[in-house]
């Protein structure tokens, strides 16, 4: 197979997670489903450090959005922590490129599971804190 430019094994991983659209409803083993999540990380790592700041956002904004997705379907911790963490990397960049945070918005369900992440992974705490710090709580009730 050979060496592929950054770009072209990132959409490669795209075209890829097409399979997955929803995971819930996926016809995928759980280890196969599992892979794709990972898939999509590894994606983001390529994107993180190869694509310029015009051109990861986007990329990387699908492939955490599809890891964490995965990982609610299958209870997959590590899944998830990778997908928060790299999820903050990203925002950080816009940070870095515009001067200015990105809001995260945050359910309750969502905070719950950040912190759960926290509690099994405490390497997670500070990225986790970081992301807490900066959210914006919305009810989904109203």
């Amino acid at each position: 197979m050979g060496m592929i430019e950054p770009k072209e094994a990132i959409d490669r991983i795209l075209a890829g997670i097409e399979r997955v659209v929803d995971p819930e409803s996926a016809s995928l083993s759980g280890d196969l489903l599992e892979s794709w999540g990972w898939w999509s990380i590894f994606g983001c790592n390529i994107a993180l450090r190869h694509l310029d700041q015009a051109t990861m956002h986007r990329p990387m904004a699908i492939l955490t959005n599809k890891a964490t997705e995965i990982a609610n379907v299958l209870g997959n911790w590590a899944l998830r922590e990778r997908a928060f963490t790299l999820e903050n990397f990203r925002r950080q960049r816009i940070a870095d490129l515009t001067g200015m945070q990105p809001d995260w918005f945050l359910d309750e369900e969502e905070i719950r599971t950040i912190s759960g992440t926290m509690g099994r992974f405490p390497g997670f705490r500070e990225v986790g804190w970081r992301i807490l710090d900066a959210a914006h709580i919305f009810d989904a009730a109203n």
